[in-house]
């Protein structure tokens, strides 16, 4: 295969704005394709904007599904004890549960609250810790016993 000759149309590099108009084209560290100097900022507030709405609509959809998380820990059942679970592994980590083998025959109002709360952990980090601390201190959760090996 022929190298590309000098000046050839590259489908890869974004053409520059305006007629005539030379920019000089930096490669992004962290991905193949090429931006302008004015191309990345734009991305990056893109990228803030987005991940800042994801967080909101994650927060709000916890809110709206803690009574969900309190009433099924309160109840004390199956159920209950895998959104216990769930609950105290998304809090901080130590409690090891299977995702898979949790969510199985949870009730859909159950399993929507339970993915809310794992999204809002995903999406807020340490800022869903006050939202995580309500429902545990509603439901009068205990951090379950850890399996002895």
């Amino acid at each position: 295969m022929n190298p590309p000759r000098a000046g050839a149309w590259d489908p890869l590099k974004p053409v520059p704005r305006g007629f005539g108009e030379e920019r000089a084209f930096k490669k992004h560290p962290m991905k193949s394709i090429q931006y302008s100097d004015n191309d990345f900022p734009r991305e990056a507030l893109c990228s803030i904007r987005r991940s800042r709405t994801l967080a909101d609509a994650a927060g709000e959809s916890l809110k709206a599904n803690c009574s969900v998380l309190v009433t099924a820990i309160r109840s004390g059942g199956g159920q209950g004890r895998r959104v216990e679970e769930l609950l105290w592994s998304a809090w901080n980590g130590d409690y090891k549960t299977g995702l898979c083998d949790s969510l199985t025959g949870l009730d859909s109002d159950i399993a929507e609250a339970v993915i809310a709360m794992l999204g809002a952990r995903a999406h807020m980090g340490g800022d869903a810790d006050d939202l995580l601390r309500k429902i545990i201190e509603n439901s009068g959760s205990q951090p379950p016993q850890k399996n002895q090996e």
